[in-house]
């Protein structure tokens, strides 16, 4: 059908231009568990199998019927890691590995971001703390800012600025 998400891989669209996609989730986890579609008789049923939100959840407690939009938010919430000390080998391998994004230096701090991602907009986040050696990873949003970033690993114990 024109205009419907469906076999050609385009999603539904409102007039403002963004995704009506649904999703079958289960709040709290990381993946999607399959798209919706709605049926000519005005179901809801799952893109792969074919199954109701009820046959969903026989396989999946807790199941949900969600915007695509509001699944990403959620995605993304649950795939973030607070910092972890980690070593300085640690830091420097995965400084020369690839190319850094995002590489910063202020406040005594230097922080970058891994370019590949871990999944949607959420990476590895590396940071070292100049005067004192010390070095963290986080999985966060690749939209912080070093200043957000250094925020996050003070707040840690031990994350002293």
């Amino acid at each position: 059908m024109p205009g419907q998400s469906g076999m050609t891989g385009r999603p539904k669209m409102n007039q403002q231009g963004t995704s009506m996609n649904k999703v079958f989730y289960v709040p709290g986890t990381a993946h999607a568990i399959d798209y919706a579609r709605e049926m000519p008789d005005g179901r809801i049923i799952s893109y792969w199998q074919g199954r109701t939100l009820e046959e969903i959840a026989e396989d999946h407690p807790g199941a949900i019927l969600c915007d695509e939009a509001e699944f990403l938010r959620q995605q993304s919430a649950a795939l973030k890691q607070p910092p972890q000390a980690i070593t300085e080998r640690e830091y420097y391998e995965a400084l020369e590995v690839i190319p850094p994004l995002n590489w910063r230096g202020a406040a005594g701090f230097e922080s970058f971001m891994f370019c590949e991602f871990y999944s949607g907009n959420v990476t590895y986040i590396y940071v070292r703390n100049r005067a004192s050696g010390q070095h963290w990873r986080l999985r966060d949003d690749a939209g912080l800012s070093h200043d957000d970033i250094v925020r996050r690993v003070t707040a840690q114990p031990g994350g002293e600025a």
